[in-house]
Order: C-alpha cells, then sequence, then structure tokens
C-alpha cells in the first residue's frame, strides 16, 4: 500500500507518521520511508508530527533515541514534532 501514499500528499497540511517506539526491527524501513515521504513535492509546506506509538512499553526507545535513531535532526525543510 504504501506505493499509493502519494495519491493522498495533494492539499496535505500536516502528516502524522506514526512509529513503534517499542520495536527495533522496522526502523530502518519506517526510516527510508519518512525520509522518502518528505521528499515528496506536494508536501514541501506541510507540518510533520512523528507520533511514538506504545512508548508506555518498558522497551520503548525515549523520544532523544528516537531522534537520533530516525536522524530527525537533519530534518531543517519541515517543521517536526514528536
Amino acid at each position: 500500500m504504501r506505493h499509493t501514499w502519494d495519491a493522498y500528499y495533494q492539499n496535505t497540511n500536516a502528516v502524522i507518521y506514526v512509529i513503534d517506539s517499542a520495536d527495533d526491527s522496522n526502523i530502518k524501513a519506517a526510516k527510508n520511508e519518512f525520509f522518502s515521504m518528505l521528499l515528496h513535492n506536494d508536501l514541501r509546506d506541510a507540518c510533520i508530527l512523528i507520533f511514538a506509538n506504545k512508548a508506555d512499553l518498558p522497551s520503548a526507545r525515549d523520544v532523544g533515541e528516537i531522534t537520533d535513531l530516525y536522524g530527525l535532526h537533519m530534518v531543517t525543510d519541515h517543521d517536526w514534532k514528536l
């Protein structure tokens, strides 16, 4: 279904990107999808909310760890919040 996401990008003001903060098995794929999404021209002005799901679990990463793992400090062309 990911290949059809861009059909919904036109006139988008904000994106909520949900990640599993307690599962490390999909970090690489989720990070790649996140950065691919940000390159789309229709999202150039969109604000981004990264929603860290399952943050209540003992194995969940904290905000600093997620920021580092996903390289969010490199996102300078969008307003974003985690």
